[in-house]
């Protein structure tokens, strides 16, 4: 197996590419011919959509629009409203493309919000039913955000350019106390992010369920029931455990053709009645303490792939391998423990588990990065781990899969550039930099309304999250770092 493209060669070679919405960046190959036959499948696969419906039924519409404040989104890894633009003008490349398949490895929701999950699932249903795109999804640490659901509250934009608190908790109305940025509070239940059962409900057309047209499917619980698909997940002293559920499943949309979805969420209960979770999102290295289960079934799944001869996809939200160039200590050395997510990197004890599963093709997302990463294990087998973007951020792009056979694939990165509508929220934007300077609050991002493209609105907000929100947390940490480096240099 070869691979290129590591995250710094996309973030250089994608800088020098003409500005095209059909840019292509060659990605990953695996023993490819190009050789297409009637076995030939290709799949998009798209990470971290974070899908926004800014038509989203909250009980209100004073904008005509339901969008989260800018203020929020220079605050956050990733762009709140316009991953809705960017998300539809995806589909329709790939529509183009003439792909049929597409994959969203998880967080394909802000926080799985009753309200944004129906708007993801009228986008969905319209190009499956339009176009013929079948869908095939899996849980993100963002939807669920908690095994049975919880309340959840966000900041929307007013028409006059103030903040509202939206909430799903009344006691939230009832104890409100406005400020010149949050000026009022709106009390909705579609602000309730939903559990685990109601989002399969929901969205079980996309794999999540057994349909009547698939070849084969699968669960690793023995049955298709959503009421059986649970596991007994331990508490952090081992007392006691609870019933979660998970949403793994093995599908054969096409004959010869096996799709992969391992659910590597691991909710750990803090109370006996689990009331009450705790979720650190560390996926595989706390998924092979807590579902052992699921990676003995994920075993078994290459293992009859191999025999029969079916070409297999194995994707989760998470990643199987260290996705910064093996510079995770050094990031760790550096911004501590907290920063950089450190506790989510898969230690080399989780990746050579996977790989005595026989895994050796891998696609997760979770990290909003573009990587391709290489593992050896101690048995002489290679593990190759893709991480797709998020097109909620910089650089926004899918991965493009063409599979000719069980081991021979094809990868490239296609980058989007241009996304039709992305500056049609910017009028609003305006009206949030009025209220803010009339407040005397901060304004540090208006520059970003002058951009002419939704890449460079990506780019500039990358630069406002850096530069404006992280500079004084590094600074000193810089500062420290620099000066040690001086003193074992004198």
């Amino acid at each position: 197996m070869s691979y290129q493209l590591s995250r710094r060669q996309f973030l250089l070679s994608s800088a020098s590419v003409a500005a095209t919405s059909a840019t292509v960046l060659p990605g990953c190959k695996l023993q490819s011919n190009n050789n297409q036959t009637d076995q030939t499948h290709r799949i998009a696969l798209l990470g971290d959509v974070h899908f926004h419906d800014i038509h989203g039924d909250f009980g209100f519409n004073d904008n005509e629009v339901c969008i989260r404040t800018m203020q929020d989104s220079v605050g956050s890894t990733r762009m709140f409203n316009e991953n809705y633009f960017v998300f539809k003008a995806t589909l329709d490349d790939i529509v183009a493309e003439g792909i049929k398949f597409v994959i969203l490895v998880g967080d394909f929701s802000d926080d799985g919000q009753e309200a944004h999950v129906d708007g993801l699932k009228r986008v969905l249903d319209q190009y499956s039913d339009d176009y013929g795109l079948e869908f095939f999804l899996t849980h993100g640490n963002h939807d669920p955000t908690t095994p049975y659901g919880e309340d959840c509250d966000k900041t929307f934009l007013r028409s006059d350019g103030a903040g509202v608190k939206v909430t799903s908790n009344q006691d939230d109305v009832e104890s409100f106390i406005p400020t010149d940025e949050v000026d009022d509070v709106l009390y909705s239940p579609k602000m309730q992010s939903l559990g685990f059962t109601p989002l399969m409900e929901k969205l079980g057309r996309f794999g999540f369920q057994s349909q009547p047209h698939y070849h084969y499917y699968e669960t690793p619980w023995k049955s298709h029931k959503l009421e059986d698909r649970v596991y007994q997940a331990i508490s952090a002293d081992g007392a006691y455990t609870v019933e979660c559920p998970d949403s793994s499943y093995l599908v054969e949309p096409i004959e010869g053709f096996w799709i992969c979805s391992v659910d590597m969420n691991t909710h750990v209960p803090l109370d006996p009645l689990g009331s009450q979770w705790d979720h650190d999102a560390k996926g595989y290295e706390d998924g092979k303490v807590q579902k052992t289960q699921v990676l003995t079934w994920l075993k078994d799944v290459i293992k009859r792939a191999d025999e029969q001869g079916k070409t297999l996809l194995v994707f989760s939200h998470y990643p199987a391998i260290e996705y910064l160039n093996y510079s995770a200590d050094d990031f760790y050395y550096l911004f501590a423990d907290s920063s950089y997510n450190h506790k989510r990197v898969p230690t080399s004890e989780t990746t050579e588990e996977l790989i005595d599963c026989g895994l050796k093709l891998h696609f997760a997302g979770h990290i909003h990065i573009n990587d391709t990463a290489k593992y050896v294990g101690r048995n002489g087998q290679t593990l190759v781990n893709v991480q797709a973007p998020s097109l909620a951020a910089y650089i926004p792009a899918y991965k493009k899969i063409t599979c000719y056979g069980p081991d021979d694939f094809e990868i490239e990165t296609k980058v989007i550039e241009d996304v039709p509508e992305f500056d049609s929220l910017f009028n609003h934007y305006e009206n949030e930099i009025s209220w803010r300077t009339a407040k005397g609050l901060d304004t540090h991002w208006k520059s970003m309304l002058e951009v002419s493209s939704y890449r460079e609105l990506m780019y500039q907000h990358l630069i406002c999250l850096t530069v404006n929100d992280k500079s004084d947390d590094w600074a000193g940490i810089c500062a420290i770092f620099i000066s040690q480096r001086f003193h074992y240099i004198g």
